[in-house]
């Protein structure tokens, strides 16, 4: 895991950076959402920040998107 400096610098290298933010915040759990969310786990699934967003979540309480 690389470590950064600054505790938020990590998201200069994550993987949805410039992506659209609302693919990782679904409106709903099924129907069209379930390709939307297969969409934002792809992205999460090869980006280099994965650990350090997830634990980002995780230590500010985020109830809603995908981590």
């Amino acid at each position: 895991m690389v470590m950064y400096e600054d505790e938020e610098a990590w998201r200069q290298a994550a993987a949805c950076r410039y992506g659209d933010p609302d693919l990782f915040f679904p409106i709903s759990a099924g129907g069209r959402a379930l390709a939307q969310i297969a969409q934002a786990k792809a992205v999460c699934a090869v980006c280099p920040v994965q650990r350090q967003c997830r634990a980002f979540a995780l230590r500010t309480g985020q109830r809603h998107g995908i981590w």
